[in-house]
């Protein structure tokens, strides 16, 4: 069946034309309009969401300063100092551990000095001859060492004698850290918190004997 075509009224006509010339001129134009305008849109999105992306990132850094900062520090070795009728000693353990990680014994009589270094050398063996390096400070002291059985299974300690001299007592007063070598291992220990065990340690051994045992 045909379509029918009905007559468009001329006002009609003219309503469309005017309709149509309306919205050419509110179409944008200019550096705002059309593409323009949607690509500006854009980039202040992209712009929010860098600096979105920017904030999640520095928070996330304050809060991994926050938990680290919670961590709880590892304990702190402990120096004791004792004494008996002819050797006065110097140690250095950490809590829990099964020997003292340094013992440092003086005999001012016979005039003789002795370390022992919890270092265990990977490559040495028990019986082996090893040099052992002390320092502190200006002052470091080469020692000829043996190796020997640990307390602790598995490992293995390292053990000095010298005659007795100044710059070993040297030792435990110049600067805060003690550094102990042996090949393929080492230890510092803290010399800045020993306080008065140190201190009656070097003064003993500047004697011509050991102190008498307290009664």
């Amino acid at each position: 069946m045909p379509l029918l075509r009905l007559p468009v009224h001329p006002a009609l006509r003219a309503l469309a034309a005017v309709a149509a010339l309306l919205a050419g001129f509110c179409q944008p134009t200019g550096p705002f309009g059309g593409a323009d305008l949607h690509a500006a849109q854009a980039a202040d999105t992209q712009s929010a969401a860098g600096t979105s992306t920017a904030k999640s990132g520095g928070k996330a850094a304050k809060n991994k300063a926050k938990a680290a900062a919670k961590v709880p520090a590892k304990p702190a070795g402990v120096w004791t100092f004792s004494r008996d009728d002819e050797a006065v000693v110097l140690q250095f353990r950490m809590p829990g551990a099964p020997a003292a990680t340094l013992v440092a014994t003086c005999r001012p009589g016979p005039g003789l000095f002795q370390l022992v270094a919890e270092l265990s050398p990977p490559k040495a063996q028990v019986g082996d001859a090893v040099r052992l390096v002390v320092a502190a400070g200006r002052t470091k002291v080469e020692f000829a060492a043996s190796v020997f059985p640990s307390v602790e299974a598995g490992r293995r300690a390292v053990e000095a004698q010298a005659r007795l001299e100044p710059k070993l007592v040297q030792l435990f007063q110049e600067g805060e850290q003690l550094h102990l070598t042996a090949p393929g291992a080492s230890a510092t220990l803290p010399l800045g918190t020993a306080g008065r065990a140190v201190d009656s340690f070097t003064d003993a051994c500047r004697t011509t004997r050991a102190l008498p045992a307290k009664s």
